[in-house]
């Protein structure tokens, strides 16, 4: 089906706060490889493991499309398109909800 809007995302938490910078603990994330999936939905089930390990905030790394489905991503071609093997744009933004 052809649209012309993007579907509307309702945000499940809404009262998010940034820890302060100096008590950030990062999981630096390579999406392909921290689940067998290698997606948005394994990582996002692990998300209580990494809590269990003290984590409170992820960085993903690059996350553009690139040519093929194996690099750490660093070779985008499409600066503005999230890589269709990780995810929907929809899986991302229930990632961000779920981290939160």
């Amino acid at each position: 089906m052809f649209k012309t809007e993007p579907d509307t995302y309702t945000w499940k938490n809404t009262a998010f706060k940034m820890k302060d910078k100096d008590d950030l603990v990062i999981y630096e994330m390579l999406l392909r490889d921290f689940t067998a999936s290698g997606d948005l939905n394994g990582a996002k089930a692990k998300l209580s493991y990494l809590k269990s390990l003290g984590v409170n905030a992820i960085e993903l790394m690059p996350v553009q499309e690139f040519d093929g489905n194996d690099s750490w991503g660093y070779n985008p071609c499409f600066f503005f398109a999230l890589d269709k093997a990780y995810g929907t744009d929809k899986m991302y933004k229930e990632f961000i909800d779920a981290c939160h």
